[in-house]
């Protein structure tokens, strides 16, 4: 597919390069989207794991409270991981109390200063929606979203925001109307089995595939 031109980076997943029409356009603003158990944070970590075997930073700021530790215990069984070692060279970011209870222009400024300090190509926020709804109104997410949009195309870098979201309830979300592309992820319970299927809702000024896909 024709991307217009706009450089695309992979995400280590061949279908889901094929969906985005050759990736993730560079420096983009990205939400994955859906319910607790979905494979957001899989989905997360193949991108980061690709990101780390062409050489670039990438960067977790986490708002669950989760040490590395721990994440190499839920996840570390993951081949991809094992093999790029992307949990222990990841830049780690944990925004607690103290942080989460600052202005989120604060909130901002400390994100967007460890991405120049570390050179981070790929930043990853989870959940973006505990930030959100630290926010005295939707302007304040929208502008918010408009400054870090800004700074990642200055800083050369992918941003995602990560979060439960319902579609087609949460369609109406500043973050998700914001975004250049979103990623929405689903749990279709079938007899005896569950199967997980990933739609692209949008990739901002350029071609993409349509429809839910199996995502194992």
């Amino acid at each position: 597919m024709d991307n217009n031109g706009v450089p695309r980076v992979g995400t280590g997943l061949v279908f889901l390069d094929r969906l985005l029409g050759g990736g993730l356009p560079a420096q983009s603003l990205v939400v994955v989207a859906g319910l607790p158990g979905s494979g957001k944070s899989t989905l997360t970590f193949h991108i980061m794991a690709e990101a780390v075997r062409q050489g670039a930073t990438t960067m977790l700021v986490t708002t669950t409270h989760q040490p590395p530790s721990k994440l190499g215990v839920q996840y570390g069984n993951l081949s991809f991981l094992r093999q790029t070692g992307v949990l222990d060279k990841m830049e780690f970011l944990e925004l607690d109390t103290g942080v989460q209870e600052q202005a989120l222009l604060n909130l901002l400024n400390t994100i967007v200063l460890r991405i120049q300090e570390r050179k981070v190509g790929v930043a990853v926020v989870d959940s973006f929606r505990a930030i959100a709804d630290l926010a005295q109104s939707r302007g304040e997410v929208w502008r918010f979203l408009g400054s870090l949009s800004k700074q990642l195309v200055e800083n050369d870098c992918i941003g995602i925001l990560v979060g439960e979201y319902s579609f087609p309830r949460d369609l109406d979300t500043p973050e998700v109307s914001m975004a250049d592309v979103v990623i929405y992820l689903e749990v279709e319970r079938q007899t005896n089995t569950e199967v997980r299927t990933l739609r692209v809702y949008k990739v901002r000024g350029g071609p993409y595939l349509e429809g839910r896909h199996a995502f194992y």
